[in-house]
Formats: C-alpha cells, sequence, structure tokens
C-alpha cells in the first residue's frame, strides 16, 4: 500500500488541490519499514496460537455446558461415574474461563504490546512456552476434574500442583508482554 507525499515546500492545501501522479509523491511501505511483512517485525504466531487455542476452548466448553443443561433436563443422560453433572459443569466453567475467555486476552496482550511499542516480543521462546504451558494446564486440569480431583472450591476447583504450575505461567509470561525489547527500537 502506498501513501501519497506532498512534495517538500509544497502547502497541504495546494497539494491536495494539484492532480498528481499517485507513483509520482508515493512512498512505498516497504522502503518505510511499514511494509513489511508482520511476521518479520511481530512475533505473530503466538497471537494465532492462543486465539486458535482460545476458539478450541470455546467449542469444547459451551459443548461441555450443553451436556450439562441437556443433563438438568433429562436427568437419565448422566453417564457413569465420570460423566454425570458435578463433575462436567466445572470443566465446563473451567474451559469457558480460562481456556477461552484468558486465551482472547493473551492473544490480545501479545498483540497490543507488539503493535503499541512497535517492537518484537522479548523472546519468542518464553511466549511460546508460555502458549503450550497454558493449554497443557488447561488439559490437566479438565482430565484431573473428570477424575474427581478437586478442592471443591467454586472457580479454584484445581489441586496444588496444577495451582503451582499456574504461578509458574504467570511468572513466565511477564517477561514476554511487559519487556519488549526495547533495544531493537530505533
Amino acid at each position: 500500500m502506498c501513501h501519497p507525499v506532498a512534495p517538500a515546500g509544497v502547502g497541504t492545501l495546494r497539494a491536495a488541490a494539484a492532480p498528481r501522479d499517485f507513483a509520482e509523491g508515493c512512498v512505498a511501505e516497504e522502503t518505510a519499514g511499514i511494509g513489511q511483512g508482520s511476521e518479520d517485525l511481530y512475533d505473530m504466531a503466538v497471537v494465532r496460537g492462543f486465539a486458535l487455542c482460545a476458539l478450541l476452548w470455546g467449542v469444547v466448553g459451551m459443548s461441555v455446558g450443553l451436556l450439562a443443561a441437556l443433563q438438568l433436563a433429562w436427568p437419565e443422560l448422566n453417564f457413569g461415574p465420570y460423566l454425570h453433572f458435578g463433575r462436567i459443569r466445572p470443566i465446563h466453567t473451567n474451559a469457558v474461563i480460562f481456556g477461552f475467555t484468558l486465551g482472547v486476552v493473551f492473544a490480545g496482550s501479545y498483540y497490543a504490546v507488539q503493535r503499541l511499542c512497535r517492537v518484537r516480543l522479548f523472546s519468542d521462546a518464553l511466549s511460546r512456552f508460555h502458549l503450550w504451558l497454558w493449554n497443557g494446564i488447561i488439559v490437566a486440569a479438565a482430565i484431573s476434574l473428570l477424575l474427581g480431583h478437586t478442592t471443591s472450591k467454586e472457580y479454584a476447583e484445581l489441586e496444588w500442583p496444577l495451582d503451582i504450575a499456574v504461578v509458574v505461567k504467570w511468572l513466565a509470561s511477564w517477561p514476554s508482554r511487559f519487556l519488549p525489547r526495547c533495544s531493537s527500537r530505533a
């Protein structure tokens, strides 16, 4: 995409009124550094990863929520010891709150930090570690809740090993989001 630029010494009113060849007063974004692929300037893979995982967890969480709602309407849909309402309701709430909602928040924060600071993330490896650790925690939480391992506290059902993994995740994600590469900024 090209933007027309007024010639040096010409006022904006006169430049706007004078018809010119588009290519004559145009600065190509590639030469300005703006139009280079955002893949080169920013780490968009982690943004896409969190966005896609958020969509996946949204579908999973809302499908489990639908099953829970159907079980309330028809109690005969409570299957065996693992798929009854008492075990799938916390899976639904955790998948939607932590998988879907926080996945969107993480994708938005990784996108916004890079665009607002105009620099790449502090560490691509650290941001990918955050992505995979967070999704691993959600999978482990779903499995542990399905097996009945819970602290029985509303919205804080996870057992202590998963709580420690969440703390490690938060500590690992802070430098990547809040310490952009200031030295690479011109």
